[in-house]
């Protein structure tokens, strides 16, 4: 029930859009999901459609409110505390993930040495990748089999965010062993690492291997154009913040010098946060740089939530994101 909006009082009412627009601290996202809207927020799929609509009807309301309060004299102000908000939540956000990564330091009690190894590799790994992915590579690979719609999408993404399409490899997933062992999955991004095996211990090879993005034949299903720039947004968000070399090297790491395999950090609540944090870091991130996005991610998410991982909340995010925006244009025209 919108509680806030049922209600005359204009005290209840300024306290409602303080809330929705003044950013909190909380365990995963920077912003906190407001009280009159947590029971709405089930987590398991139940309902999903239904509460999402609801929470999105609230936000858009607080939006308008939000736009209609506004001193014709402060306009520029209001832009400008936006533009703050949106670098705000992407800061914390990414904040974040350094508070999981610790959090999984802690568990395995990994030395203060081996740790700052790990973070020094993988910072030097990100920088490898971040500029060679902007020039092309000699032995990328562009499956002809990807969808011609698909394809433009990702390759329009790619350039908007600076990386060469002739950089990344781009494919269909044909083995019907993988496709049966991921029921849910639409695409998935990763990167690869090169371990040299030397006489003594095995290496890092700082070197450049083809990032790559594939697509489950379940992209090819009757999709809507906005279902399909929100996956392909979503997986070169994947690419951009090198999530899959952040976790390579973790699990390398904890393997190498602690006996902690994959399959044992996997099934720890902390490695589950990280790869939820990933998951929301590759929506919300891409939503804060471009209102198109943000849209496209708010539209798809309210009918599709992401097993395991992301749920209401997430969709209350995108929501409230979309309607800075918007309320960011209405103010610009």
């Amino acid at each position: 029930m919108l509680i806030y909006m049922k209600n005359n009082n204009l005290n209840i009412l300024t306290k409602a859009i303080a809330l929705l627009f003044t950013l909190q601290t909380f365990t995963l996202y920077p912003i906190k999901m407001p009280p009159c809207l947590m029971e709405f927020n089930k987590g398991t799929g139940v309902n999903y459609d239904k509460n999402c609509e609801k929470i999105d009807k609230y936000v858009k309301k607080i939006g308008v409110l939000d736009f209609c309060c506004v001193d014709t004299h402060n306009k520029t102000d209001k832009i400008n505390s936006i533009q703050i908000q949106l670098k705000t939540i992407e800061t914390e956000l990414l904040a974040t993930e350094q508070k999981a990564l610790l959090a999984i330091k802690e568990k395995y009690n990994v030395s203060d040495e081996i740790w700052q190894k790990y973070i020094s590799d993988l910072h030097r790994m990100k920088t490898v990748y971040t500029k060679s992915m902007q020039k092309s590579h000699p032995d990328t690979i562009h499956d002809p089999n990807v969808p011609a719609d698909v394809y433009e999408i990702l390759i329009t993404l790619l350039q908007q965010n600076g990386i060469n399409p002739q950089s990344i490899d781009i494919g269909m997933v044909s083995d019907q062993e993988e496709i049966d062992k991921h029921p849910n999955t639409v695409a998935h991004a990763g990167d690869d690492i090169i371990l040299l095996d030397t006489s003594k211990e095995l290496t890092i090879a700082y070197t450049y291997e083809p990032s790559c993005i594939e697509f489950f034949p379940r992209m090819i299903e009757e999709r809507s154009i906005t279902d399909k720039i929100a996956t392909c947004a979503h997986e070169v968000q994947h690419t951009i913040q090198h999530h899959h070399l952040t976790k390579t090297l973790l699990v390398w790491y904890l393997d190498r010098h602690y006996n902690i395999t994959y399959a044992q950090l996997k099934e720890t609540p902390e490695f589950n946060n990280l790869e939820r944090i990933h998951e929301a870091q590759a929506e919300i991130l891409a939503a804060i740089n471009d209102p198109k996005i943000a849209e496209c991610l708010k539209t798809y998410r309210k009918t599709a939530y992401y097993p395991g991982h992301l749920y209401e909340e997430h969709f209350y995010h995108l929501a409230y994101i979309d309607t800075l925006w918007k309320v960011r244009g209405w103010l610009e025209s």
